[in-house]
């Protein structure tokens, strides 16, 4: 069941209506139930993944609680680490390691054929894990309680609006709102509906119009890289900014429809995207962008390996260990690899700037004297890199990556002509797309919360008619599924 699908639109009313019909006690039982109707629509067996994934990790946590002595309580850990990384290990990378494996055997020449395992990703496997596990590791490091009643912290596992596509939200901060007993309060509910509005105008009309063309220019065929050889240079830098804004609008999209939707039953998720693309720094960039995600790798990868030290060598390590993982929970393949590696070292070029260059540069007296780059510059800067660099994340190989980048990077490829800019989809649909972008950014201006107070009924009907006359009527599913 898509967001943006008919069902939904029936599913979410009828849920919240239920959910402030039915007295307190029982809510949790009605939601817990919508939550797996929700998920079995997609494939009923994979429900089984999330009842294992819940028993492990809350007999694992309850094992915990029970242990005074943080070495007793490991065992336990490594319990719950091995059965659901196993678990996702194996849906999600048994076959790109196979792959990886079949490619080294290769080179050497020998005739050693890796099995194909025929196994379906399940939807939402790499956000429910996480959001499960730090549950687990919260215990073991004393920052939360274990949650008595099993049918509560069920529902924290599976609870629909961020259950496929997160924000992956922490056992402290979900569980207690999970217990309360909420009431029906008109400004919450109202700014519910605003964020779920702002959410279908960053899907319906940004990322599906960009959609259209950024497929065609990684359309692949027979070769693997047809799209990319039939653009120019021109399309293809087009392409890598319209993408990057996809993948934004896209995610965030979604994630502003989950806030919405739980906020219409009295339950605060975590913002997920904060304007990412006006941070002036890689760090910057960072703190807004996925940041459900980026906080979990802060707290349980990054710091527990040692964090920002004082010796520059092992903090790089850290910085490249943390955006190499990352890039491989974002998808099982080289491209990801590729795509966050690069982002790990402008992690490190900074760092290296703040912990060397700086300092020598203020011990020499010549900080004062160097010229200021203005915000502007060093945010559309940012934005072309970061733009580039998703190349990765969206081709269907190196090859094509290598492909459209090296279209990029020619001037003998940067054909001036309305054909190669608009390509087949016509120049009608290729100024679609500059109104969605210019739209989007110009949203910018709006707050975080969307708290317009007597402005909210006009805010929703600007956004709903503005969806109705641009939105893209087709169906397309959300980027992050395949994540």
């Amino acid at each position: 069941m898509l967001f943006n699908s008919f069902e939904f639109l029936l599913f979410l009313p009828a849920t919240v209506v239920l959910y402030y019909l039915l007295p307190w006690r029982w809510r949790w039982l009605m939601l817990l139930f919508a939550s797996y109707l929700f998920y079995a629509s997609w494939d009923a067996k994979y429900l089984l993944l999330i009842l294992v994934t819940t028993v492990t990790t809350y007999f694992a946590g309850g094992q915990m609680a029970r242990q005074k002595d943080k070495k007793a309580k490991e065992p336990w850990l490594w319990f719950s680490l091995l059965v659901n990384l196993g678990l996702l290990f194996y849906f999600k990378y048994a076959n790109f390691t196979l792959d990886s494996i079949q490619q080294v055997v290769d080179l050497f020449g020998l005739k050693v054929h890796a099995p194909e395992l025929k196994v379906l990703l399940p939807v939402g496997i790499s956000f429910y894990t996480f959001q499960s596990l730090s549950y687990t590791l919260d215990i073991y490091f004393g920052r939360s309680k274990h949650e008595k009643h099993f049918g509560i912290y069920a529902l924290y596992v599976a609870f629909f609006p961020q259950l496929v596509m997160g924000p992956i939200e922490r056992s402290n901060k979900l569980l207690p709102q999970l217990k309360k007993e909420h009431h029906l309060e008109y400004d919450r509910f109202v700014q519910g509906l605003c964020k779920i509005a702002y959410g279908f105008f960053k899907k319906l009309v940004v990322a599906d119009r960009l959609k259209l063309y950024v497929d065609e220019v990684h359309f692949t065929g027979m070769t693997g890289v047809d799209g990319p050889l039939a653009v120019d240079g021109v399309a293809a830098f087009i392409g890598a900014f319209f993408f990057a804004i996809q993948m934004y609008c896209d995610f965030s999209g979604y994630s502003d429809i989950a806030i919405g939707s739980a906020r219409l039953m009295g339950v605060e998720l975590m913002e997920n995207f904060k304007k990412p693309f006006l941070a002036r720094n890689i760090s910057d960039f960072w703190v807004r962008w996925h940041i459900s995600l980026t906080t979990w790798f802060m707290d349980y990868l990054f710091v527990p390996m040692g964090g920002y030290t004082p010796k520059l060598s092992r903090t790089a390590v850290n910085l490249i260990v943390v955006a190499m993982v990352t890039g491989i929970w974002h998808g099982a393949g080289w491209t990801f690899v590729i795509a966050f590696g690069f982002m790990g070292l402008l992690m490190v070029a900074r760092v290296v700037w703040i912990m060397r260059v700086e300092r020598w540069l203020k011990a020499k007296g010549y900080a004062s004297n160097l010229p200021s780059v203005p915000s502007w510059v060093q945010i559309i800067a940012l934005f072309t890199t970061f733009s580039l660099s998703t190349t990765y994340i969206r081709a269907e190989s190196i090859q094509a990556a290598h492909i459209l980048l090296g279209k990029i990077f020619r001037p003998d490829q940067w054909i001036l002509s309305t054909q190669s800019i608009v390509l087949k989809n016509g120049q009608f649909e290729f100024a679609l797309c500059l109104m969605a972008v210019f739209m989007l950014f110009a949203s910018y201006l709006l707050p975080f919360n969307l708290k317009f107070g007597r402005y909210s009924l006009a805010f929703l009907t600007g956004t709903f008619a503005v969806i109705y006359f641009f939105g893209y009527d087709g169906s397309t599913d959300f980027f992050y599924f395949q994540f």
